[in-house]
């Protein structure tokens, strides 16, 4: 299976289905930490969604803090990750939910 990173250009671009969403605000270290773990993640979408520009967000998926990743799997979500966790966790948890 082949995967895709998309950085959501509009709200209607957003398929849940089997797909990872990774919401962000800016660039900061965080971010470029999440964000290169995800870059060797070859089989799952994976959505970069910036909370500041799509804060509707906030409200659809109840979220409580920044950055939260959530897991979906044939359109439910399985898993929300509010912590920062390591490259191992992170790919262990994409290992055993897909």
């Amino acid at each position: 299976m082949s995967r895709e990173i998309i950085f959501l250009g509009d709200f209607k671009d957003l398929k849940i289905d089997n797909c990872i969403l990774y919401f962000y605000i800016n660039d900061n270290f965080i971010h470029k930490k999440i964000k290169s773990i995800f870059l060797e993640i070859k089989n799952i979408n994976i959505y970069f969604i910036n909370i500041e520009k799509f804060k509707e967000y906030i409200k659809i998926y109840d979220l409580q803090s920044i950055p939260t990743i959530l897991f979906f799997k044939n359109k439910k979500e399985k898993l929300r990750l509010k912590n920062i966790v390591s490259r191992n966790e992170m790919i262990r948890h994409i290992s055993d939910i897909y």
